[in-house]
């Protein structure tokens, strides 16, 4: 249930951004590693309740998964590490790989309106 400080995160993010109170927020887009073992779906759940008598509230949020990219340090070649190939290289089957992608967790956009 960690996602709930993820969504107290978001919503502390974007009112810390707003220039102005006199804004009314459609949408909140937030993008989400595949790493991060954040729910999405449980994003969107709380994310009402944690907008609630906020300048967010009837906001809609967004989530956009970013899939896990790695690059390994043998061959160099770029790969999705999945349990199904035990994490390894489908290349060369080296396990020393460095993550390029997957871990992030970002607001990456707000769409508002002046009141």
């Amino acid at each position: 249930m960690h996602e709930m400080s993820y969504v107290a995160g978001i919503v502390n993010t974007v009112l810390d951004a707003l220039e102005t109170r006199e804004t009314e927020v459609l949408r909140v887009t937030v993008e989400c590693g595949g790493m991060t073992g954040v729910v999405p779906d449980y994003l969107i759940k709380y994310y009402g309740t944690a907008t609630k008598d906020t300048l967010l509230e009837g906001s809609e949020l967004v989530v956009r998964v970013v899939p896990v990219s790695a690059e390994c340090e043998e061959c160099g070649s770029t790969f999705s590490p999945d349990r199904a190939s035990d994490y390894r290289c489908p290349k060369c089957g080296s396990y020393r790989a460095k993550i390029l992608s997957g871990r992030e967790f970002n607001v990456v956009n707000m769409e508002i309106l002046p009141r």
